[in-house]
């Protein structure tokens, strides 16, 4: 399953300029924990609840308080910034691995340098219980060595190509060094013979297919 499946599209964000204290106001109203900080457009950093309170800890009590009262805390200065980002092409499996190692709980999603979307922890969990619920379509294994040097295929692009739907595209590294792509397709007979066709003229190795 790719990261489009799983995302929230069109999530909110906030500017560098804008309050602490008004912007853990939007995230109190609108129940979330993350926003994206765009400056002229461009993605900027990452803001969350944690980095709120962490700066202004008497937000969680004090909410009360008059603004004029409380300290004039901007975002740019508590925002973690240059976020790590993913794609829409991106397998979920992948982005959940990153998210852990780095110890983040979200990771904005960029097309072409855009913002387009977020992804959270609890996405991710959602996009696995999707994952585990579907039935159908076919189950391939394909293998690719980097003997020949080439840039990596493009798996996801492919299934677009020849109009095949990819629920799940789960990458592993083999020990002999290959990469190892567990990928479940959903579409017509004839699209999907193309595909693997198209798999082998990318030098990529076609081990198994199930139904």
């Amino acid at each position: 399953m790719l990261i489009r499946h799983s995302m929230t599209r069109s999530p909110r964000s906030v500017g560098p300029d804008e309050l602490c204290r008004d912007v853990f106001e939007m995230f109190q109203r609108n129940c979330i924990r993350h926003a994206a900080v765009l400056e002229d457009g461009e993605l900027v950093g990452v803001v969350s609840e944690r980095d709120l309170t962490r700066a202004l800890p008497f937000l969680i009590a004090d909410l009360d308080t008059p603004a004029e009262d409380t300290v004039r805390v901007l975002i740019g200065t508590v925002m973690a910034r240059d976020p790590r980002t993913c794609e829409l092409n991106d397998p979920i499996d992948r982005i959940a691995l990153e998210m852990q190692a780095a110890r983040i709980g979200c990771m904005p999603v960029v097309d072409q340098g855009k913002l387009v979307g977020m992804v959270t922890i609890t996405d991710l969990l959602r996009g696995f219980a999707d994952h585990f619920t579907q039935a159908g379509g076919r189950a391939v294994t394909l293998v690719w060595t980097h003997e020949d040097r080439l840039p990596r295929p493009d798996i996801a692009a492919l299934c677009v190509v020849h109009g095949l739907r990819l629920s799940t595209l789960f990458e592993s590294r083999a020990d002999s060094g290959a990469d190892v792509y567990l990928v479940r397709l959903h579409g017509k007979e004839d699209a999907f013979r193309a595909f693997l066709r198209s798999c082998e003229a990318a030098h990529l190795g076609v081990l198994t297919t199930t139904v």
